[in-house]
């Protein structure tokens, strides 16, 4: 995901906060708001709820409706004052 926020041109990232390897969705969710996206936490383990609330990211719990994440993106990029445009391609 970093690489891709580097070179890509992203508004919005959808992040599950259980990640195999190092390195958890909280500490990529940092990253990606540090660069100006929008967030959005995901999780399947309510164990998570707190952590969630305290993290300041739009966040759903697993399962959920798609009406439910496209308002969280929503509310992510209204957050960031950000634009999605969809073009074409060339």
């Amino acid at each position: 995901m970093r690489q891709a926020i580097a070179k890509d041109p992203i508004d919005v990232v959808v992040i599950d906060v259980s990640l195999p390897g190092g390195e958890d969705g909280y500490s990529l969710a940092v990253h990606a708001a540090d660069c100006g996206l929008g967030v959005v936490l995901v999780t399947g383990h309510h164990d998570h709820f707190e952590r969630l609330e305290k993290s300041g990211h739009n966040y759903l719990l697993k399962p959920f409706p798609m009406k439910s994440l496209l308002e969280a993106v929503d509310r992510a990029l209204q957050k960031v004052k950000a634009d999605c445009v969809v073009s074409a391609p060339r």
